[in-house]
C-alpha cells in the first residue's frame, strides 16, 4: 500500500467511525422510545438494556475516534425518529425503524472491520457486529410477534392513530 492509499484508508476509517457513532446514538434514542411502546416488562427491560449498550458503545467509539486523531467531532442528530411525532408510530412501525437503524450499524461495523488492520480493533468491531446481529434477531422476533398481534387486534391497535382515523372516514 502506498502513502496515498494509507491516507485514504485512515480517512475512510474516521468517516466510518463517525457514522457508527451516529448510528449508536440513533439506536439509543430509538430503543428508549420503543421501550415506551412495549407493555411486556421483560421485553421493555431488554429495550432499555439495548439503549444503555448503545450509549456505552457510542462512548467507546468516541474514545476510539479521539485516538485516531479526531478531537473536534460533533455528533449530528441524524435520527429520523427524532424528527417524527411519536404518536404517528405503531409498534410495528417502530420495530421496522429499529431494524433499519440496526442494519445501518451492521453495515458500519462490517466496513470498519474490513478497514481496520489492528488485531484488537478487529476484535472490537467483531464484538460490536455480533451484538448488533443479536439485536437484529431480537427485533425480527418481536416484529413477527407484533404482526401476529396486529392480525388479532382491532383497527386502532393495527394502525398508527393517523392511519386509523383516515380509515374510519373511508
Amino acid at each position: 500500500m502506498d502513502k496515498q492509499d494509507v491516507k485514504e484508508n485512515k480517512g475512510k476509517l474516521k468517516e466510518d467511525l463517525q457514522t457508527a457513532i451516529d448510528a449508536e446514538h440513533t439506536a439509543s434514542v430509538y430503543f428508549k422510545y420503543a421501550a415506551s411502546l412495549i407493555k411486556n416488562g421483560k421485553v421493555r427491560a431488554t429495550f432499555y438494556n439495548f439503549a444503555d449498550l448503545a450509549e456505552k458503545n457510542k462512548g467507546l467509539l468516541l474514545g476510539y475516534l479521539k485516538n485516531a486523531g479526531v478531537n473536534n467531532f460533533v455528533l449530528e442528530d441524524k435520527c429520523k425518529l427524532c424528527q417524527l411525532n411519536p404518536t404517528s408510530f405503531s409498534l410495528l412501525g417502530a420495530l421496522n425503524l429499529g431494524l433499519e437503524i440496526i442494519n445501518a450499524s451492521i453495515r458500519s461495523y462490517s466496513e470498519l472491520l474490513d478497514l481496520s488492520g489492528d488485531k484488537e480493533d478487529k476484535e472490537l468491531f467483531r464484538r460490536l457486529l455480533k451484538e448488533k446481529n443479536q439485536q437484529r434477531n431480537f427485533l425480527q422476533k418481536e416484529r413477527r410477534f407484533a404482526r401476529i398481534e396486529k392480525d388479532k387486534s382491532d383497527l386502532l391497535d393495527s394502525y398508527s392513530i393517523t392511519e386509523a382515523i383516515s380509515h374510519i372516514w373511508e
